[in-house]
């Protein structure tokens, strides 16, 4: 009977572990995606309900906007009639004053109704502070002025004055200004209050009479913290916010409870507040996420819906386009935070994580029971194989497992066990044999890889669909490729407007199989695309029944040989033209002798001083520098040796700067620093003077169109 030790088994991962993780997966994994697909349904129900919610939440702001804006209007035309018909006198003030004051009391959503006259003058009545109360407003002598303001009692009598503001004029103020421009109704900008204390909306209707003489302008003035307090008295959400924004980012009204413009300071007047400049961090970066999305609020022509983050934290977002005929073009934004919708989703997650927690402690029980009801006799199983594969033949495992497939398989490895016995026997034979043929055949294909590897010439072997097999070292470094880049590849490297290679495909393969082999010469393609020039030879690799196998190429890199042979070609071709260049220059040098010996005569006939002679001395030192270039002609066709003497270099640079002077124009200006006390030097003055006129004809050529200064310095 077999004894089952632990210690001769290998150290492996229990089966145990493997069967428990396995339950424990499985149910992780069909809970954990129940959970997902959960947590993923309530997502899609926040978003419809936010999306949902947003909609409502904007439409009730548009409606809201729609009377609050129209009201107004309807007031402007009803008080334009009036004036023009006669039924109020234009510069009845306090008649003014009261039918403004009796108007306001009808419409609440207003906060002030007002009439401006051409000369400055105003009558004004409205509401103001949470209670309501009564105001009117005047100029003395309904001209521009001192702007008075009285609070009211029940019958609209003046009372109190509460403020007094000088120099005021309705002709300078926006609502006036627009209103008379357009011609037309118009809604003014929002602007912040004369007295600073409210930001306010105006508008305006120009008043004409039957003559179309203006009159003035009526304007009706909305405290826009109206509207902040209607976005305030919504719930949007429960930490959701909406504002109001002018097409160019300014607030308007907000559902925050800051207020939408700057204290004055010492030396900064008041302004009104962009959207993302809010202390309310939902309205700034509602505004910021506009701003990234669109890169202009001027291109949002449409509702937008939009979702963006802020600490990783979800919000959803609506923006709407408000417009009307008069002008007035706003936006309404909500905001609401996806938090806000989640509470009841997050409490679904804990109650998930707690259900896939239980269920994994119950799934880790029932494994261990079940996991160890199997792996007791697998574990018998396992020991008697590990047995059977150290050579231990004579042992044998008990079949008497309640497991049908347990039990027949140990019946299975008892016969087994015995025929492996006698195969193994007959293997070791075989495998003693193969192991010496294979020594023979590794000592063969040792021998040739190091000829082939050693060799400096490429070495290619090719299958008899002329695909690659094998390549030596050389190969690659000649080509540019990389060891495992190319094998099992048909590579074309032969250059395909080389005629050789045209040959190569229609003669090079018959040949082959007739003779064996083929050599030709043809340039090959680099992988960096350049060209090389080679040698090839391309030999068959036949069977032993005679049929070709494959192919192998010995190439050999022509480049040096070819470099060689036009080294020699461009020698001897300047051999010629040196041959050439010397007997050119021995006839021109007779030319200057004379020119040289006429000009001595002609200079001893004329007077020192004269123009002539100073001509005739350039001459000769022109002929003499003449003589100097044929040297140098002589000296490269190897004729004569360069001459190097004693030299003053101050000399040959002042005779340079004269001929340069005389082909500059007089818009270059040649400044000269040449020191005295340079000593000679051992040089070839002619060759030191056509250097200096090379540099000056190039300076000149650089400043030729605007000119400039020359240097020369020694």
């Amino acid at each position: 009977m077999l004894v089952i030790s632990w210690n001769n088994l290998p150290k492996k991962i229990p089966l145990l572990i493997v069967l428990v993780t396995s339950f424990v997966t499985l149910n992780v994994l069909a809970v954990g995606l129940v959970g997902y697909l959960s947590f993923r349904n309530g997502q899609r129900a926040v978003n419809d309900v936010a999306y949902q919610l947003r909609n409502q939440i904007t439409t009730r702001i548009e409606e809201h906007l729609y009377t609050f804006l129209n009201i107004p209007h309807q007031i402007n035309q009803t008080n334009a009639n009036i004036l023009r018909r006669g039924v109020l006198a234009v510069n009845d003030a306090p008649a003014l004053e009261r039918h403004f004051w009796e108007q306001i009391q009808i419409f609440d959503s207003v906060s002030s109704i007002y009439f401006g006259n051409t000369e400055g003058g105003l009558a004004n009545a409205g509401r103001e502070g949470a209670e309501g109360l009564l105001y009117v407003i005047s100029t003395d002598g309904f001209v521009s002025g001192p702007f008075k303001k009285y609070a009211t009692d029940s019958q609209g009598q003046r009372a109190d004055l509460l403020v007094t503001v000088p120099d005021f004029d309705a002709r300078t103020r926006p609502w006036y200004i627009g209103a008379v421009s357009k011609d037309n109704a118009a809604w003014s900008e929002a602007y912040i209050l004369f007295t600073g204390q409210d930001m306010a909306i105006a508008a305006s209707r120009p008043v004409y009479n039957e003559q179309q003489d203006l009159l003035g302008v009526v304007s009706v003035d909305l405290f826009l913290s109206h509207l902040s307090g209607f976005l305030q008295s919504l719930e949007i959400g429960k930490t959701g916010q909406g504002f109001i924004m002018e097409r160019s980012g300014l607030l308007v009204a907000s559902s925050s409870e800051e207020k939408l413009f700057t204290e004055p300071g010492e030396n900064e007047a008041q302004r009104r507040l962009y959207a993302n400049e809010s202390a309310n961090p939902l309205i700034r970066h509602a505004a910021e996420a506009l701003s990234a999305q669109f890169g202009d609020y001027r291109h949002i022509a449409e509702t937008q819906q939009l979702e963006f983050e802020i600490d990783g934290k979800r919000q959803f977002l609506q923006v709407s386009p408000i417009k009307n005929k008069d002008g007035l073009d706003w936006f309404v934004v909500v905001v609401i935070p996806e938090a806000d919708f989640m509470a009841q989703i997050n409490a679904n997650n804990h109650v998930t994580t707690f259900f896939i927690f239980f269920t994994l402690v119950i799934t880790v029980v029932v494994g261990v029971v079940v996991s160890r009801k199997i792996i007791g006799p697998i574990l018998r199983l396992n020991t008697f194989a590990y047995a059977l594969s150290k050579g231990e033949w004579g042992q044998t495992v008990s079949h008497d497992s309640r497991i049908s497939e347990i039990s027949s398989l140990t019946r299975s490895l008892n016969h087994m066990a015995g025929q492996l016995q006698q195969m193994f026997k007959e293997l070791n034979r075989e495998v003693a044999g193969h192991k010496r043929a294979e020594e023979a055949l590794r000592e063969s294909e040792l021998k040739y890889r190091s000829l082939v590897e050693s060799s400096s010439d490429a070495i290619l072997m090719m299958d008899n669909e002329r695909k690659i097999v094998s390549y030596n070292k050389a190969f690659l470094d000649l080509f540019g490729y990389g060891r495992d880049e190319i094998k099992g590849k048909s590579i074309r490297i032969i250059h395909p407007s080389d005629a050789s290679f045209r040959s190569f495909g229609e003669a090079a393969y018959p040949v082959i199989e007739r003779q064996g082999f083929y050599r030709t010469e043809c340039e090959f393609i680099h992988k960096n695309g350049s060209i090389l020039p080679t040698e090839n030879v391309t030999s068959a690799i036949k069977e032993s029944g005679g049929s070709i196998r494959g192919y192998v190429s010995v190439i050999r890199n022509t480049t040096e040989k070819k470099r060689l042979e036009d080294q020699l070609r461009q020698s001897q071709k300047m051999e010629s033209i040196g041959t050439l260049a010397g007997g050119i220059a021995h006839d021109f040098n007779n030319v200057l002798y004379a020119i040289i010996g006429y000009t001595e005569l002609s200079m001893d006939a004329v007077p020192e001083g004269s123009k002539a002679r100073r001509n005739l001395n350039e001459v000769l030192k022109a002929a003499d520098r003449a003589t100097d270039m044929v040297q140098q002609i002589l000296t490269f066709s190897r004729k004569s040796e360069k001459e190097k003497k004693p030299t003053s270099v101050q000399s040959v640079l002042k005779e340079a700067v004269k001929l340069i002077r005389t082909s500059l124009p007089s818009t270059i200006e040649i400044r000269q620093d040449i020191a005295a006390d340079c000593g000679p030097v051992m040089a070839d003055p002619t060759q030191i003077h056509e250097v200096i006129m090379n540099l000056g004809t190039n300076a000149y050529h650089a400043m030729r169109e605007k000119g400039g200064i020359l240097g020369i310095t020694l």
